[in-house]
């Protein structure tokens, strides 16, 4: 992992998508704050070995998981995406997401950032409101209102993950923060 954890991060239930790391390091510190706890954290950057759809397939697949939180730029794969939000919406595993690029501006940035293209929008934010998923508008927010009413609601797993793709090698690494214990 490229950054420094919070030393007061803890182990729980919430699992993270993100097409971000620099946004997923200040999560970290926004929910070590409110002392909510983090399962799994995976941060797919530009995608060159694993999509935001096999992340969030693996956050809904995983039964410790307890709160799914995404930030997506673009979706590439979405058959997967979908029927990842299907099993879901299935499970009743509440998901919390990010998107960005409504705006020009954002999504000229995106392009910037990842060299991902990214479309208006309407079309996923409908998806994404099809399948249940609360949608908020800012970083600040995915650690707030509903992410922490549906944490309150959710059993404390001791299990902390940090996963990345290894430099786009698709080999990927697993870091065990808090063990078993």
């Amino acid at each position: 992992w490229g950054a420094e954890l919070p030393a007061d991060l803890a182990a729980g239930g919430i699992s993270l998508a993100f097409q971000s790391s620099g946004l997923l390091n200040l999560l970290f510190t926004l929910l070590a704050q409110r002392r909510l706890g983090v399962r799994t954290a995976i941060s797919v950057g530009n995608e060159a070995g694993v999509t935001i759809a096999d992340a969030l397939a693996h956050l809904v697949d995983d039964e410790g998981t307890r709160v799914g939180v995404l930030f997506v730029e673009a979706v590439r794969d979405m058959p997967t995406f979908r029927a990842a939000l299907a099993r879901a919406e299935q499970r009743r595993l509440p998901i919390v997401a990010l998107r960005v690029g409504r705006s020009e501006r954002a999504r000229r940035s995106i392009a910037a950032h990842t060299g991902n293209l990214t479309a208006g929008g309407a079309a996923q934010d409908a998806l994404l409101r099809q399948h249940g998923v609360t949608l908020v508008g800012n970083v600040d927010e995915l650690a707030a209102g509903d992410l922490q009413d549906s944490v309150q609601q959710c059993l404390r797993v001791r299990i902390l993950r940090v996963r990345g793709n290894g430099g786009g090698d698709g080999q990927g690494f697993e870091i065990n923060v808090a063990g078993d214990a």
